[in-house]
């Protein structure tokens, strides 16, 4: 099993501990993401947001469809 690892949120470039060695630890565990908020994320990322970014790309795709939100939180 591997150590925790420091990444950089490609969304915001802020520092975060990924825990994916031990899901059950890690911070993302405690955003429940829509559909809309996956398929936005996975068509634009290929890894680890920071727990900020993924609420807010929640909200924002809840609050207005993912073709919404690409426009608006796009980088």
């Amino acid at each position: 099993m591997g150590k925790h690892e420091i990444k950089t949120c490609p969304r915001c470039g802020s520092s975060f501990e990924c825990k994916a060695n031990r899901v059950e630890r890690c911070g993302c565990l405690s955003v429940v993401l829509s559909a809309e908020a996956l398929e936005y994320l996975g068509d634009r990322y290929g890894d680890c947001l920071c727990v900020a970014c993924l609420e807010q790309v929640n909200r924002l795709c809840g609050a207005m469809g993912a073709s919404d939100a690409a426009r608006r939180t796009s980088d």
